[in-house]
């Protein structure tokens, strides 16, 4: 399924307008531990930014974050590379949360969510602070031209990760229960259009699918696994991470960066598989 046509939301930004990639959690890590070189990385990353927008996903900062809360306080200086790759000197732009992204891509209309956390002063924070105490005290960042003085509950922000991916998984543990035997294009559709709000029409149905083809197929193997009554949704919350930051492929212009090559060959018949990368692959690609 290839998309044809753009939505009004895509065709605003123009025809000069930038493509864009974010980075994966398992991207920031390894570049952070160094298994991905840092002056390799530097460069790509210098090079990659004449062509293309950087932009930060909510998910991949959620991820990073909550991990400094179960990490030791003597690892925390290392840990939080991870996050120092991820915030690349405040050179990215934040991407939306999903609802708001795909309604805004898909539908050329925003949908109201609740207030979206401040991810740009999360990773102020966590860089700015000397230890995790600090960070969970009180650290001084800037935002806006000004200065505010707050601190991060990791705990907290752990919490809301499990619930965003229980949130995820609530959805697969419904179609177990209704022992659905196949997970439909038809059904799955469904799925995205009553989360966005949109009418379940064959009209929605067609962008749905169209647009969100590679966060489908993954889905789809998903939930293959999700029918066996074992499946442990709570040891698989990167793997559910992994097939929402899919969803951000809805947008045409976007690629998306990970080391996580299972995604990929996952959704290998997609036609958007080529705009899932490693890094390496990103490098050739944007650095002719």
């Amino acid at each position: 399924m290839v998309c044809t046509t753009l939505r009004k939301s895509q065709r605003e930004e123009g025809p000069l307008a930038k493509p864009k990639f974010f980075l994966d959690t398992s991207t920031c890590i390894d570049v952070g531990k160094g298994t991905i070189a840092s002056s390799e990385w530097a460069w790509l990353f210098a090079r990659a930014t004449r062509k293309y927008q950087y932009c930060i996903s909510p998910l991949t900062a959620y991820e990073l974050i909550a991990g400094l809360a179960t990490g030791a306080d003597a690892h925390f200086d290392r840990n939080r590379e991870a996050v120092r790759i991820l915030h690349a000197q405040g050179r990215g732009s934040y991407l939306k949360p999903l609802r708001t992204f795909m309604a805004r891509v898909l539908f050329g209309e925003p949908v109201e969510t609740a207030a979206a956390p401040h991810i740009e002063l999360w990773l102020e924070a966590v860089l700015r602070a000397k230890d995790r105490a600090a960070l969970e005290g009180n650290v001084r960042v800037p935002y806006k031209g000004q200065w505010r003085t707050f601190g991060l509950k990791l705990s907290e922000i752990n919490r809301q990760l499990r619930d965003i991916q229980a949130g995820y998984a609530k959805r697969f543990r419904q179609f177990r229960s209704e022992t659905i035997a196949d997970l439909t294009p038809e059904i799955w559709a469904k799925m995205v259009l009553d989360g966005l709000e949109q009418p379940v029409t064959d009209a929605n149905r067609k962008i749905v699918l169209e647009s969100c083809d590679a966060a489908f197929r993954f889905d789809r193997g998903f939930f293959d696994y999700c029918k066996d009554p074992k499946y442990d949704f709570s040891k698989h919350g990167a793997e559910i991470v992994d097939a929402q930051q899919l969803y951000y492929l809805c947008d045409a212009t976007v690629l998306f960066v990970t080391e996580e090559k299972k995604i990929r060959k996952r959704v290998s018949d997609s036609p958007q598989a080529h705009r899932i990368m490693t890094a390496d692959e990103f490098g050739r690609h944007a650095t002719p």
